[in-house]
């Protein structure tokens, strides 16, 4: 399948002129999802509800769920246990941690959904990426979406399960 790009943004001055909304795009993405979602994130806050309830509702369909962490340990105790929780209470999620070391980070931030659609680009999965920052994100539709799934899933090569 040929490749679709859009672009996806934060910050009311970049948006407009058929720009998309990057926290509008992953919830359709999480609520349209019906096989798989693979996440990938440098920084993931507890203030965004949207994802913490678009990823239950895509568990609660039975859609696969990873998500990769950069240093699980290192986030907020209220983050952590949202995580934990969801993974404890739905047996298609599971928790990883990158296996860095002191000066490496897995400064990734990107989500695949069902092979076919990626988001990839500067934005964290928090409150400030997506409410006071200025971030741009492709967001590929076709066989790209397909070769970015493969290497989230390649980057479970470096990565333990959370427990």
């Amino acid at each position: 399948m040929k490749d679709r790009i859009d672009i996806a943004v934060t910050g009311i001055s970049l948006m407009g002129d058929g720009v998309l909304s990057i926290d509008q795009t992953i919830a359709e993405m999480m609520n349209n999802a019906q096989r798989e979602i693979i996440i990938a994130g440098y920084s993931f806050g507890n203030s965004v509800p949207e994802i913490m309830q678009n990823l239950g509702k895509a568990a609660a369909k039975d859609v696969t769920i990873r998500i990769i962490f950069n240093k699980f340990e290192n986030m907020k105790d209220t983050v952590k246990e949202y995580y934990l929780n969801l993974q404890k209470q739905w047996t298609n999620v599971r928790l990883y941690n990158y296996l860095g070391t002191n000066t490496s980070d897995l400064h990734v931030k990107a989500i695949a959904v069902d092979h076919t659609k990626a988001m990839i680009g500067s934005a964290n999965f928090s409150y400030t990426a997506f409410e006071t920052n200025y971030e741009i994100s492709a967001v590929i539709t076709g066989d790209s979406a397909y070769i970015i799934r493969n290497l989230l899933m390649r980057l479970l090569g470096v990565c333990e399960p959370v427990q």
